[in-house]
């Protein structure tokens, strides 16, 4: 179960919409899921959406969400990522 804090944060760098095979060759090396768990994901799909991010920074000490502002809500989906 998540934390409910916010414990990282990160640039967008660039947003790729392309077909899911071609997101796939660009993105594989640097993906956070297996190539079994993205078509299954996408196998409706013919296209997908990958976002490269930057200047990703991991927190001394996680922060509450009312840190950023009033009334946010936190993603709907996301993802733990190893840097």
């Amino acid at each position: 179960m998540p934390a409910g804090k916010i414990v990282d944060e990160a640039d967008v760098d660039t947003i790729i919409i392309s077909d899911k095979d071609s997101i796939w060759e660009d993105t594989a090396e640097n993906s956070v899921i297996s190539k079994a768990s993205f078509f299954e994901f996408l196998k409706d799909k013919s296209n997908a959406t990958a976002v490269k991010i930057k200047n990703a920074k991991r927190y001394e000490k996680s922060r509450e969400i009312s840190e950023f502002g009033k009334n946010l809500m936190p993603p709907q989906r996301f993802l733990y990522l190893d840097y």
